[in-house]
């Protein structure tokens, strides 16, 4: 068995299929799979639809090479072999999909989760879907709402819509992980102007600040960023109030708008 980098291999085929249905890519999309190991999930991919046109990036190059013999003659398979967390960005560049929609897929290992979101969420054009496994645990965090907030959650609920769409018994991979997995589906929101004008990285800067001490106050942990913004701390707290935010709440209260409205208010750029 050929295991490398914190690999586990989803074999189980009813599982795989209802990936692939969930997906639901039709003829003339793309997908960019992560992690394509052997192929299980590429597979029921093009069952699914046998000309949507898969991008297949795997880091190991032994299981590269034994993809690229496999779909060597499919012009709807590309593969790629590669670090995702360093080749996505020039993938959707090279491919032209900045000017069109796209979808993720793949088997998320933990240790890569948090970066690849990181890669996703900073995407000048970011997928119109992504439908991954992850760790049980991790999506959960993923899909929380207040008064259980966090900042992976408010990180992607920026730009995306999460949903759990079922839960993966760890007897499904090869070799077993350790904990049970889920499978999570992220539809990206449209990118609309905000009337507060913010910008993304004001809110990941606002958001690492205010879930860094998450047992804090929101005022207690908004103190230092307000003063490198010159406002003072009767004025925060004012503001806060105004904006029918209780500076005596946790982060893990607060939803995205809620966050949104802190970073107008921060950076001085509430819509009166």
């Amino acid at each position: 068995m050929h295991q490398k980098l914190g690999q586990h291999f989803l074999r189980n085929k009813k599982t795989l299929d209802s990936i692939a249905r969930t997906a639901n890519f039709q003829e003339g999309d793309v997908v960019i799979e992560i992690g394509s190991g052997h192929g299980e999930l590429t597979k029921y991919l093009k069952m699914q639809n046998a000309k949507c046109k898969i991008i297949a990036i795997e880091k190991d190059a032994v299981l590269a090479e034994n993809l690229y013999k496999k779909y060597k003659d499919d012009e709807y398979v590309e593969i790629i072999e590669g670090d995702i967390r360093k080749i996505l960005p020039k993938v959707v560049r090279e491919h032209k999909l900045a000017g069109g929609g796209y979808g993720l897929v793949g088997n998320i290992p933990y240790y890569l989760t948090a970066y690849l979101f990181r890669i996703i969420g900073s995407l000048y054009k970011k997928p119109s879907v992504c439908i991954f496994t992850l760790q049980k645990e991790v999506a959960l965090r993923i899909t929380a709402n207040p008064p259980n907030m966090n900042l992976l959650a408010s990180s992607i609920q920026y730009w995306g819509v999460p949903e759990i769409v079922g839960f993966i018994p760890k007897k499904s991979f090869s070799p077993p992980p350790k904990v049970d997995s889920a499978i999570i589906k992220i539809t990206t929101l449209p990118m609309v102007p905000d009337k507060n004008k913010i910008k993304e990285t004001q809110y990941y800067t606002l958001a690492k600040t205010l879930f860094a001490h998450p047992r804090k106050t929101i005022f207690n942990n908004l103190r230092d960023l307000a003063e490198t913004e010159n406002i003072k701390k009767e004025t925060l707290m004012e503001r806060l109030s105004d904006v029918g935010i209780n500076p005596a709440n946790r982060p893990q209260d607060l939803n995205v708008k809620a966050i949104k409205k802190i970073c107008g208010i921060v950076y001085n750029e509430v819509d009166e």
